[in-house]
């Protein structure tokens, strides 16, 4: 049995940022190990075809009951016109390589960073883009623990400003950092306008007590034809954001849940996102201690098959934690091939003794006792109950290691004890989903002291061979000791969906946090 452990700190911090992992493509990150229950955003009534609109016409949701600040805003409705209206210094492409927006250089690669910013680029008001501007917002978001984007700054230790280049200096090396600073940036001291200040395609105007979206005449990145004008329909809820699109207001969104089979009343795109599916592991469990037994479950897993059922479709599978996963050499898959994951489980002294079809293991030696008896290797995954898929998931798993003999078991527990059982260390194996940063920092799951490490997993090998890889080392190097020391059993990375009424534009082709990149190529149709 996993041993009772208490920690402190983590239940507050995880019930107080469910809502964050509502926003899986907005930029933000949230550590948690599974988001409560919540209400569906978008049934598959939104997909039903509304009321025909006038030829022109492009509609966003809008929250009018707060301010749209691009690095303090916390409402989920307002991420997409943040998109529409605010830049940061990068954007981050299809595989989450950073592409240059505001900034036009930059060097660094250890713990000190200088970013030069692109001339002659001007906020909406007309006043230039400055580097004070810049380390306002990032300061703003370092400080502040209800941004969004606060995950981003947890390593760095100063940000200043100089003419037109921005500095940075980090607590410890992140060779990947570019990758954080897709954060958007407004003007200082405009974020508590009503819409910040901002440098993106479309600006926020108000005529006769209403506002809508223009296109950006000045806008940096070229000539915005697709639409004039952006009509603002306050949703201040899922409800309302569903609705405003069955009757065709609202033209685009990031939903989950909708399909196209009404009649191609919508398209769907799906993007790439650091959303990780993991099967957590309690460390201090006799079998799951030893890494030959958690490469054997790695082995087992078949995350292609649980993707195309359980998981819709709607996520990649992963071995490693990063996304794309890399593309191996043939020999090394080749290798990978020939492993036989029962094999190692035999070999590392694991044996149906009784003729029960479950295998049998002789616990490790404690400094209290050396055990000389057998006992079942019958994990048991506790899951969120209030989430049918990841239910249907994690059975599927357990069905699976049952096949190659391993007792598996589902525990499936509301939410409420689901957090409680994490925090107490009352567990084997856990299905997790978080957020990570675009650097896909797994610190916070697999280092001692990290907020997601419920299991307990402390490795000084494993920590130096991470910490090589985040000062510029070796991607292999790092990626081969993750696979020997497997301190979670990564599943899956969950995919976006952004949806758009069918037959309104062309060439659309949104990136995992920008929806509107290469809005200055789109085609009204």
């Amino acid at each position: 049995m996993p041993v009772k452990k208490h920690r402190t700190g983590r239940r507050a911090a995880a019930l107080g940022l469910s809502l964050v992992l509502a926003l899986p493509c907005a930029g933000c990150e949230a550590f948690l190990p599974e988001e409560p229950p919540a209400q569906d955003t978008a049934a598959d009534t939104a997909a039903a075809p509304g009321a025909k609109k006038e030829p022109g016409y492009f509609g966003l949701a809008w929250d009018s009951s707060e301010p749209v600040s691009p690095v303090t805003s916390r409402t989920q409705v307002n991420h997409l016109l943040i998109e529409a209206l605010y830049e940061g210094l990068f954007e981050l492409g299809p595989d989450f390589e950073p592409v240059p927006v505001l900034c036009e250089s930059f060097e660094g690669g250890g713990l000190n960073w200088t970013f030069t910013l692109k001339e002659g680029v001007t906020f909406w008001s007309g006043e230039p883009l400055t580097a004070s501007d810049v380390a306002a917002c990032w300061k703003v978001a370092m400080q502040s623990e209800s941004s969004p984007y606060h995950a981003r700054f947890a390593d760095v230790a100063d940000i200043s400003a100089d003419g037109n280049r921005v500095s940075v200096t980090l607590k410890t090396p992140n060779a990947q950092l570019p990758r954080l600073l897709d954060v958007p940036v407004c003007r200082a001291g405009t974020a508590n306008d009503a819409f910040a200040d901002g440098t993106g395609p479309f600006r926020a105007v108000e005529e006769n007590g209403r506002w809508q979206l223009r296109s950006n005449e000045n806008w940096h990145g070229g000539k915005v034809t697709a639409f004039d004008t952006v009509t603002l329909v306050n949703a201040a809820h899922s409800e309302a954001l569903s609705a405003g699109f069955g009757t065709g207001d609202i033209s685009v969104s990031r939903m989950q849940g909708v399909t196209a089979r009404r009649g191609g009343a919508v398209n769907i795109c799906q993007t790439r996102t650091t959303s990780l599916h993991y099967l957590g592991l309690n460390h201090e469990h006799g079998a799951l201690s030893q890494p030959v037994v958690r490469q054997a479950l790695g082995l087992l897993i078949q995350r292609d098959a649980l993707c195309a059922s359980q998981l819709q479709n709607c996520a990649d599978p992963a071995a490693l934690p990063v996304n794309p996963q890399p593309a191996p050499a043939q020999d090394a898959q080749d290798a990978q091939d020939a492993v036989d994951p029962a094999g190692m489980l035999r070999a590392a002294g694991f044996e149906d003794t009784n003729g029960d079809g479950v295998l049998d293991y002789i616990p490790p030696p404690t400094p209290w006792y050396t055990p000389y008896w057998h006992e079942a290797f019958a994990p048991s995954i506790l899951v969120n109950s209030g989430n049918a898929y990841k239910v249907a998931a994690a059975q599927q798993i357990a069905a699976t290691l049952q096949a190659a003999g391993i007792g598996a078991t589902v525990n499936a527990v509301p939410y409420e004890e689901y957090v409680k059982a994490l925090e107490r260390g009352k567990f084997d194996m856990y299905y997790g989903e978080t957020l990570l940063t675009a650097d896909f920092d797994l610190r916070p799951l697999v280092s001692e002291g990290g907020a997601l490490n419920y299991g307990g997993y402390a490795d000084e090998a494993f920590e130096a061979a991470m910490a090589a890889y985040r000062a510029g080392g070796d991607a292999a190097a790092y990626y081969a000791a993750f696979s020997e020391a497997v301190p979670v059993l990564p599943l899956a990375f969950g995919r976006a969906q952004v949806v758009t009424r069918a037959g309104l534009l062309a060439n659309f082709a949104p990136l995992p946090h920008q929806l509107f990149a290469g809005v200055e190529d789109w085609e009204a149709r």
